[in-house]
């Protein structure tokens, strides 16, 4: 399925300081369908199990969420993405979707999206199935804190924001590419979908 990206903008530009990129964020980011956060602390040292459990957020988004912890992440919904990352002069954002009514500071490099790009939505299997109730207590999971999936391929548990129903789960990436050649220029993410 194709539509025109020709709503759709892209800016940039950089926050001095976590406090003020946060509000930016809280006050600006568009309402409207379900908004997921990937956040992800890069530790000075190395972690152990207890400090590692929060080293990679995959979560709902609500206006809770600290942001400032992490030190890269994505905000994304079917409308935008924001990919942020702290570096050693601030915050760096990228933001691609609807048009923001107050963007500053973001505006550097302020582009529309041509419309001649078709933006197919595609979806990605994430890894793992989801462990049941009886298992959690065999990695050390608390039923509680939410939805756990694994794979062999992966040394660690994996949670994603799923319903109680989900077995598996999907990554939704929007693509940008050239009418012309098919190649992708540009991709977001869009969401997350589910399969019982």
């Amino acid at each position: 399925m194709s539509s025109s990206s020709s709503q759709e903008e892209i800016l940039t530009g950089v926050f001095p300081d976590t406090a003020g990129f946060y509000d930016w964020m809280r006050r600006n980011v568009p309402n409207g369908s379900p908004a997921y956060i990937i956040a992800e602390r890069i530790p000075q040292k190395w972690l152990d199990g207890a400090e590692r459990k929060n080293d990679l957020r995959f979560t709902r988004y609500t206006s809770e969420f600290e942001v400032g912890e992490f030190e890269s992440g994505y905000l994304f919904a079917k409308e935008f993405e924001l990919r942020w990352e702290k570096g050693p002069k601030g915050i760096r954002v990228r933001y691609i979707g609807a048009h923001l009514s107050a963007p500053e500071p973001l505006g550097q490099a302020k582009e529309q999206l041509a419309s001649e790009l078709e933006t197919p939505e595609v979806q990605y299997q994430l890894w793992g199935r989801r462990i049941g109730k009886k298992d959690l207590p065999l990695i050390g999971a608390e039923a509680a804190n939410g939805t756990f999936f694994a794979s062999a391929r992966i040394p660690r548990v994996l949670q994603y924001p799923a319903s109680d129903k989900a077995d598996v789960m999907y990554l939704c990436v929007r693509e940008y590419r050239d009418h012309q050649s098919g190649r992708t220029v540009l991709w977001r993410f869009a969401g997350v979908n589910e399969k019982p």
